[in-house]
């Protein structure tokens, strides 16, 4: 009780379309997985931005989230260390990447929403504003 444990997974998949058999797409897959491992290692994205964990981002926008209650059921509230910036805005995300809450202005430091039309599972909630961004998890059970 109270450890944490992190884990680093990525998931990636490559198709040679010069090849006609299936090992030409093992063979750009293994070259693949070198390069993520490479960077990983090095903490440096192939394009030479540094890898940033959940954590990691949100102090680096010096942006503090809280959510709350966390798990939720059919709706949550998300209340933020200041008062936002202009243009700052909270999108929720499902575990595929993709907006399924599309970005809303927050203009207060504690907002509400209602995810009762969500089904229930592992979203991220992300807050941008003009100096960075930062993003929590949230469960969300029936």
């Amino acid at each position: 009780p109270g450890d944490k444990e992190e884990f680093d997974f990525v998931y990636t998949w490559a198709r040679d379309y010069n090849e006609t058999t299936p090992r030409g797409s093992i063979g750009k897959l293994g070259i693949l997985v070198d390069t993520i491992r490479n960077s990983f290692i090095r903490n440096r994205l192939p394009n030479g931005n540094t890898f940033y964990g959940i954590n990691e981002q949100a102090r680096q926008a010096e942006i503090i989230l809280k959510v709350y209650p966390n798990p939720a059921s059919n709706q949550f509230s998300l209340l933020l260390s200041s008062d936002p910036m202009p243009n700052t805005t909270a999108t929720i995300i499902n575990s595929q990447g993709l907006p399924v809450i599309n970005p809303r202005l927050l203009t207060n430091k504690m907002n509400s929403y209602d995810v009762s039309g969500l089904s229930p599972g592992l979203y991220f909630i992300q807050v941008q504003s003009d100096k960075g961004f930062a993003t929590v998890k949230l469960l969300i059970i029936r």
